[in-house]
């Protein structure tokens, strides 16, 4: 996760999918030395994994989560190549910030989760 924007109003958080343009790019590196090396049938796997890969790589989106006292508004974005969703919450509804860690072959990821006044769940 990046910081993009960081003032004593506005917090702007960015988080990229690089794991999964990392995986993709070496599902698809397989995929094409199984393609260039092989004969039918098999080189149809090949290709099979270039396609997904490259999928993979298209469809995964960049979240940024923006915090602004001012307005008072938690603005949760997820862009992706097929369009943008946005999601707002008040910041005085939110009650608590939890924060679950997760290790996974030696490097650690965190989820954020926003408790609100109402129940609800937002991850940033």
């Amino acid at each position: 996760m990046q910081v993009v924007q960081r003032t004593s109003t506005q917090l702007t958080l960015r988080d990229r999918p690089v794991g999964i343009w990392l995986l993709g790019s070496f599902v698809a590196a397989i995929g094409l030395l199984i393609f260039i090396s092989c004969e039918p049938p098999v080189d149809f796997f090949g290709a099979s994994c270039i396609v997904l890969a490259d999928l993979a790589i298209l469809f995964a989106p960049v979240e940024t989560c923006a915090f602004d006292k001012t307005l008072d508004r938690v603005i949760l974005t997820r862009q992706g190549w097929m369009g943008t969703a946005a999601r707002e919450r008040l910041v005085h509804k939110i009650v608590d910030a939890q924060v679950e860690e997760f290790v996974f072959l030696g490097t650690r990821f965190y989820r954020v989760n926003l408790v609100l006044i109402s129940g609800k769940h937002g991850v940033a």
